[in-house]
C-alpha cells in the first residue's frame, strides 16, 4: 500500500521563508494523510522552528488509529496558528492604519527604517572617514610629501 509506505522528510534551512514553506508542506502531508507514514524528520535552521513546533503538538496522547488523520490535521493547524500568532509579535497584520493606542502607523515605521538605514550606511561611514582616515591621510601626506 503506497499510502502506508514509510518515508523520511528532510526540510532545508532558509530562515522564515523555509519555515513558511515547510509549514505548507506539513499541511499538505497532513491533508493527504501521509504524515502517519513519516518515520524520520530531518530539520535544518529555519525549518527547525516548524519541525520542533509541530513535534510539540504531537506530544499529546495518540488517538485511536481511526482518528489519527484528524489528529495530524489538528497538530499542523495548531502549529501554523501558533506561528501566525508569534509572527504578529514582530509585525502587525491589519488593514487599519493604527491597530492599538500608541502604535505607529506603518508609514512612520517605513520612514524610521529609511532614517536608520541612512544613518547606518551613510552617516557612520562618513564620520569614520572624517575622524580617522582623513587625519591619517594628512599625516602621511605631510611626512611622505
Amino acid at each position: 500500500d503506497v499510502a502506508r509506505a514509510c518515508m523520511s522528510v528532510a526540510f532545508s534551512g532558509g530562515g522564515v521563508r523555509a519555515a513558511a514553506f515547510d509549514a505548507g508542506v506539513l499541511w499538505r502531508l497532513a491533508e493527504r494523510g501521509r504524515l502517519r507514514s513519516v518515520e524520520h524528520l530531518a530539520l535544518v535552521s529555519g525549518s527547525a522552528y516548524v519541525g520542533t513546533s509541530f513535534l510539540t503538538f504531537l506530544q499529546e496522547p495518540q488517538p485511536d488509529p481511526g482518528e489519527l488523520h484528524k489528529h495530524y490535521l489538528h497538530a499542523v493547524f495548531d502549529m501554523i496558528d501558533r506561528m501566525q500568532h508569534n509572527a504578529g509579535f514582530y509585525a502587525r497584520f491589519s488593514r487599519k492604519l493604527c491597530t492599538r493606542k500608541g502604535s505607529w502607523p506603518p508609514v512612520l515605521g517605513l520612514l524610521m527604517l529609511i532614517v536608520v538605514t541612512l544613518v547606518a550606511f551613510v552617516a557612520v561611514p562618513c564620520s569614520h572617514f572624517l575622524y580617522m582616515a582623513y587625519p591619517i591621510a594628512l599625516v602621511v601626506d605631510a611626512e611622505a610629501g
